[in-house]
Order: structure tokens, then sequence, then C-alpha cells
């Protein structure tokens, strides 16, 4: 969940997190919603992207569900952030964070109240909180973001030595560097969900999270589908499914979801 500024990030979502029902409130966490269709995708993974997924996750607890969302996004797109040396780290409670990233704890950028999931550019890694249905699936649409960049991080680039503003002129994402990339990923400027209205960089990750069809009615997300996705944006939708058939081959169309309509 980067914003365009680290230090704007939390103020951005903060209407969003006021739809979280509020504590006691009945909330349903089903942590396997994906689970079928997740098994489906896997069958399709070869030893050397299943050993790519697996490597990528620094995680004991939710392992297993962290593995089988993150495999929705198919076996081309992992090998892509894998080779980009992404990791993905369960953390379980928020403050933990600050002890596993050296960049937050610089800054002393604590997550947000309701934050599930944060993607840190610097180190390359998801920090998964609660692994509710579409968390690890949003945060990993930020690390393609960053993977899928035309500029990176210059060498020798160092945040813990540089300054907040020098970090945030940095822009890792590809959502940030190219115009026409972003005007593609806006479509027809109607955003899919009220998360993914407040910036391109949530645009983009909640239009990777409805690939996947993954939804928890818990969480602060709104539900979406590849069909939802492409019945409000088809423009958008055509561009970041033909982002997806690109990394994992025109097969991957046919290994997905019963529910989801072909661009």
């Amino acid at each position: 969940m980067p914003g365009d500024s680290l230090q704007e990030n939390g103020g951005r979502i903060r209407r969003v997190i006021a739809r979280i029902p509020p504590r006691g409130a009945p909330r349903k966490i089903n942590l396997m919603l994906a689970r079928p269709n997740a098994l489906r995708m896997l069958e399709r993974f070869d030893d050397t992207s299943l050993a790519a997924l697996r490597e990528m996750i620094e995680a004991s607890e939710f392992r297993t569900t962290i593995e089988h969302e993150a495999a929705l996004l198919g076996p081309g797109v992992i090998r892509k952030l894998h080779g980009f040396g992404i990791k993905i780290r369960s953390v379980g409670a928020k403050d933990r964070i600050t002890e596993l990233s050296a960049v937050i704890k610089r800054f002393g950028i604590a997550p947000p109240p309701g934050c599930q999931g944060l993607y840190v550019p610097f180190d390359k890694a998801l920090y998964i909180i609660v692994p509710m249905a579409g968390v690890t699936a949003h945060e990993l649409g930020h690390a393609l973001d960053h993977a899928l960049c035309l500029v990176q991080i210059p060498d020798g680039f160092d945040p813990l030595t540089a300054s907040l503003s020098e970090c945030e002129r940095v822009r890792p994402f590809r959502t940030q560097q190219d115009a026409s990339f972003a005007k593609r990923v806006v479509g027809n400027r109607q955003a899919i969900s009220a998360y993914a209205a407040t910036n391109l960089q949530e645009a983009w990750a909640e239009q990777v999270r409805a690939l996947t069809n993954c939804n928890d009615t818990g969480n602060l997300f709104d539900e979406l589908s590849a069909a939802k996705y492409r019945a409000i944006n088809r423009e958008s939708y055509a561009f970041t499914l033909g982002i997806f058939l690109e990394l994992n081959g025109r097969a991957f169309e046919r290994w997905r979801h019963a529910d989801v309509i072909a661009a």
C-alpha cells in the first residue's frame, strides 16, 4: 500500500480505514477463499516456478495460505518477481515490521490502523500482517509495479543514509515513472474500488487483485473479480491482463477461474 509519499500514505487511506468494522463487530475472515483456484494454478507450475515461489516466502505462519494466493498471479509473474529479488514476510503484528525493516524503523513510519499488509520497495519485501484473502495479491501488485520499472533504484543509493525527501524522489514504481503505462492503467478513469481511487499505485494493485478473484468480507477491500473489473473498466482490464499474458503465456487465460471473461 505505498503512496506517492511515504508520509502521505497513511493520510490518503484514512477514509478507507474508516470503513473497517469497529472492534467487536462480526467479521468473517476466510484465509483460504481462493484455495481451489490456487491448487489448479499450482498444477501449472514447473519445478523452477514452484521453487521460485517457495524461495520468495520467508514465513512460518500462514505460509501455505500466502503460497496459494501468490500462485494465482501465475508462474511467469512469480518468476519475474523472484528474479527481481522480491520477498514475502509474514509478520503477524504490524509492530514487528519495524524489527524487520530498517527503512521503516529509520523513518519511524508506523503502518496506519487497520493495515493488513505493506510493500517496502527499498527492502523489495512484502510484509503480510493479516493474510486475509486479497492481501497477498494486492501487495504483490505493488511488487510487480516495482519490478516492471524502466528505471530502477540507482546503484549505491542507500535509504539508510538518504533523507526522506531523497527517498521519495526515487519514485520506484512503473506507475510513477511511465506516463503511457499510467494512462493505460487508468483506462476510462473509473476506479474499480474505493481503495483504487486513492492513487495510481493502489489502482494498479487492486487491478492485480481483481485478476485473482481474491476477496474477503472481513477486510477493508471492496469485493472484486476479474469479471467486475472488465465490466467497470474494459480498457484498463485488457491492458493489465495483457501484461499477465505476456509474462505467463497465453495459456494463463485458460488456467484461470471459471467466472473470468476473456478480454
